[in-house]
């Protein structure tokens, strides 16, 4: 038998989806029969599946002990001896939040050198997170980049900061900026509104102007702020925030990101690559505004300046 005491991190919600990242050695199912043969006990009592947890709600498991050898292999988890910091661009730390500036081919998460995983060990070693002392939460993002584009990601320190922070995205109580290089003249703001459709199995956004079966609604402002010679720097403000949701409207709108390899102009993006020798796309998160953060009108506003190479080799081009 076990017992844990439902910390502020594991509190609102649901049993089974608890279970599930506590238990990592037990299935879905296996969890679920738990639950109805009273193997698990809140307070005492029987439960069901959906019942939210409660801070200091006090859970008993009568299971097996070999349900808990992961957890307890990742309480000993090793720290990190390299400063996990020095490869980190914090752009903004509080009690519950880290904002990183993501380098180019680096993945949000999902790699060693991911930025949560990266993130996650700064935070062991300031002894922000003690996973030894966590039930079921670790540190995740609360936006994803693409590999290949630049710019602010958020990392929700602990469980209420990810909640919050995800329902203001949700309710688009935030403001997301970009700023794009793309091939030809835009003269004046765009808005560009349409219907978006993920092909899961390519990896691949169409964007249409008509609705489609399964299709997301879409919108995206576009404002010119410099121009080069065949060349155009914009100022991309997402309205909605669909995966691939810029690259594609550009592609569609007939501006394509320059170095993008999914939705660019592959003889443009050769060119660049013999001239300039630079691989990856003009795509940079440079400003997220999180409204209301510090109460009424007191918003939280994280900058990232662009990358440095993106001067080098604008300077390249000829201005109009």
């Amino acid at each position: 038998m076990k017992e844990w005491t439902i910390q502020g991190n594991d509190a609102d919600q649901r049993l089974d989806r608890f279970l599930s990242k506590a238990l990592q050695n037990a299935s879905k199912g296996f969890i679920q029969k738990s639950i109805r043969k009273k193997k698990v006990k809140i307070n005492g009592q029987k439960t069901e599946a959906n019942y939210r947890l409660q801070e200091g709600d006090v859970m008993r498991l009568y299971l097996s002990d070999e349900f808990f050898e992961t957890k307890e292999k990742s309480d000993t988890r090793p720290y990190p001896t390299k400063d996990p910091g020095e490869d980190l661009a914090i752009l903004h730390e509080d009690e519950g939040l880290l904002a990183v500036n993501k380098r180019r081919n680096q993945l949000t998460h999902g790699a060693a050198d991911g930025v949560v995983e990266r993130a996650i060990d700064y935070l062991i070693q300031t002894r922000a997170y003690q996973p030894e002392k966590e039930l079921s939460f670790t540190p995740a993002s609360c936006n994803r980049l693409d590999q290949n584009t630049t710019g602010i990601v958020l990392i929700a320190k602990n469980h209420e900061s990810l909640k919050r922070i995800n329902e203001k995205i949700k309710r688009r109580e935030t403001e997301k900026i970009y700023t794009a290089l793309v091939k030809g003249r835009v003269d004046k703001e765009i808005r560009a509104e349409g219907y978006i459709q993920k092909n899961t199995q390519e990896n691949l956004s169409v964007v249409s102007r008509e609705y489609r079966e399964g299709a997301k609604s879409v919108a995206t402002l576009f404002r010119p702020i410099e121009h080069f010679a065949g060349y155009t720097l914009l100022e991309v403000q997402l309205i909605t925030g669909r995966s691939h949701q810029i690259r594609s409207q550009l592609k569609e709108l007939g501006f394509p990101v320059v170095g993008d390899r999914k939705y660019g102009d592959p003889a443009l993006n050769a060119k660049v690559k013999s001239i300039l020798g630079f691989t990856d796309q003009f795509l940079h998160s440079g400003r997220f505004v999180i409204k209301g953060y510090y109460g009424p009108e007191k918003d939280l506003a994280i900058e990232a300046p662009l990358p440095e190479e993106w001067g080098k080799i604008t300077a390249q081009f000829k201005k109009e």
